[in-house]
């Protein structure tokens, strides 16, 4: 690991470490007492939405710490707890209207993940709600959320039908609002950009039913399914929110070594292999993930996988979150490069590139019927000079 950590992002790592114990106290107090910038440290707590576990770190372990920083983390993680309950409720609403109208609805990370991972909802901080679903199955899937009063905010409600199906070909996700309840729902019918990526992940495989509150059961993904997506997930977004990893780790925990190292080998066979060696380097790492000897040894030698966890420890170490759109010429060209040694083929990379250049908002600036989809694509660079130079002057 050659990228080296703030204390105050330290101090974080340590309080995000689960399950609690004698020797995350120590870690914790030991960090707080070397001496941090408080105001740094709620900065990261914000960067990384981490309030409820670095709240619980700091108070089981009797660290001091400021007045006013602690009454910043008891609200916040209170805050963080009645939300999480709110979208636990929410998502089970939304469950239940889904079945009502014959569609299977499969919930990823958020509330199903926070049961597996820290044994309660209150802890992991969440901000919207992510629901997998059939491809054949997406316009009745937005017809149920329209019933439960949400409206489609990406691509733009006015995109008509045919072409909002025509752009899905290329996607996986479209982003809904509630503007009653301010609730997001993140609407998936592939969990992957690429079509080839994790193919074998969809809403009609395999699942399994996690209790969530009292006898109410969320849907979500098989083990060895879930633990590919969440390492694909975030490799693919540099990883640049540490609560990702610690829900990970977090759930990891739980898991037998030899489970995790199962997990690992069918993500190889399904080529998403240098994801998960890169995931499981980081929660190693920073959060004492225990892996099998061999494998554990496996990651430390390999290159390829010390380059991708140093690419994803500087993301985590800003202070600020990568702004969509925003990044410097050379964190876009460092950040394509890491994409591309994620990729297992150069086509797979290819193929994803070319889905990524049908942009959503491009379709609320120019409606071109289906048949000519394709053109969006020479459009590019006039769109792009639209949006970031001719809009701003309007």
């Amino acid at each position: 690991m050659s990228v080296a950590l703030s204390p105050e992002l330290r101090l974080v790592v340590a309080c995000c470490t689960w399950p609690p114990s004698a020797a995350r106290a120590q870690s914790v107090r030991a960090a707080a007492d070397a001496g941090v910038d408080w105001d740094m440290v709620c900065a990261l707590v914000e960067r990384h939405r981490v309030r409820g576990l670095v709240y619980d770190g700091l108070r089981s372990s009797g660290a001091a710490l400021p007045e006013a920083v602690e009454r910043r983390l008891v609200e916040g993680a209170a805050n963080t707890a009645r939300h999480s309950l709110f979208l636990a409720g929410e998502a089970l609403r939304l469950q239940d209207l889904l079945d009502r109208a014959s569609v299977r609805g499969v919930f990823l990370k958020g509330t199903a993940l926070a049961k597996l991972a820290y044994g309660n909802i209150g802890i992991k901080q969440a901000w919207d709600i992510d629901l997998l679903v059939a491809p054949q199955n997406l316009m009745a899937s937005c017809t149920v959320l329209a019933a439960a009063g949400y409206r489609r905010l990406i691509p733009a409600p006015d995109v008509p039908d045919d072409l909002f199906l025509a752009w899905s070909r290329h996607a996986n996700e479209a982003e809904f609002v509630n503007d009653a309840n301010h609730t997001h729902v993140e609407l998936h019918w592939r969990v992957s950009r690429s079509e080839t990526e994790l193919s074998h992940i969809t809403a009609r495989a395999p699942g399994r039913d996690v209790p969530v509150m009292g006898q109410q059961t969320l849907r979500t993904l098989a083990d060895a399914d879930h633990f590919s997506y969440l390492c694909v997930h975030g490799a693919h977004h540099g990883w640049f929110r540490l609560k990702w990893l610690a829900d990970l780790a977090a759930w990891l925990n739980t898991l037998p070594a030899e489970a995790i190292e199962d997990y690992h080998r069918q993500a190889c066979a399904h080529r998403v292999g240098a994801s998960t060696a890169q995931s499981l380097r980081l929660c190693e790492v920073l959060f004492g993930t225990v892996l099998p000897p061999a494998l554990s040894a496996s990651l430390a030698a390999d290159p390829k996988t010390a380059e991708l966890v140093d690419f994803a420890l500087a993301e985590i170490a800003t202070v600020q979150a990568p702004a969509a759109g925003g990044e410097s010429l050379r964190h876009k060209f460092r950040s394509t490069l890491y994409l591309f040694a994620l990729t297992p083929r150069p086509l797979d990379f290819a193929r994803s590139l070319f889905s990524g250049a049908f942009r959503a908002d491009d379709l609320a600036v120019v409606k071109l019927p289906p048949a000519l989809f394709a053109v969006y694509l020479p459009l590019r660079p006039f769109l792009w000079l639209w949006r970031r130079v001719l809009r701003r002057r309007v």
